[in-house]
């Protein structure tokens, strides 16, 4: 929430820091995707872990 409060008040870019978070072996928002049982929530972890990655690879390719 912090990296979101971040960009949103600073417009910093954050995108490198989200996708550390993905696979983060303390918090990863894919353990969070992993140990869950309801499938609508799954995929509702799904589509933030793929924004997540895509917001990553837009930022990767404007910075080259």
């Amino acid at each position: 929430m912090d990296l979101t409060r971040k960009w949103l008040n600073d417009k910093t870019d954050v995108s490198q820091k989200l996708y550390n978070l993905l696979d983060d072996e303390e918090c990863s928002l894919t353990l969070y995707q992993e140990s869950e049982k309801d499938e609508c929530v799954i995929e509702v972890w799904n589509c933030i872990i793929d924004k997540d990655y895509l917001d990553f690879k837009v930022h990767i390719v404007k910075s080259k």
